[in-house]
């Protein structure tokens, strides 16, 4: 991670999988194009931190 004071813990990414009905996860290629994966998240079980 670029900036560590910005990271989030495992009770934020269940938060966001429990609210988001998808996500999009973007990147940049190696020639600095962007893209993104749209996502639609499951969870099977009922785990929380």
């Amino acid at each position: 991670m670029r900036r560590s004071d910005r990271a989030m813990d495992a009770a934020f990414a269940f938060e966001v999988f429990d609210k988001a009905p998808y996500i999009t996860v973007s990147f940049t290629r190696p020639d600095g194009s962007p893209y993104g994966v749209p996502l639609s998240l499951v969870r099977t079980d009922e785990h929380t931190p």
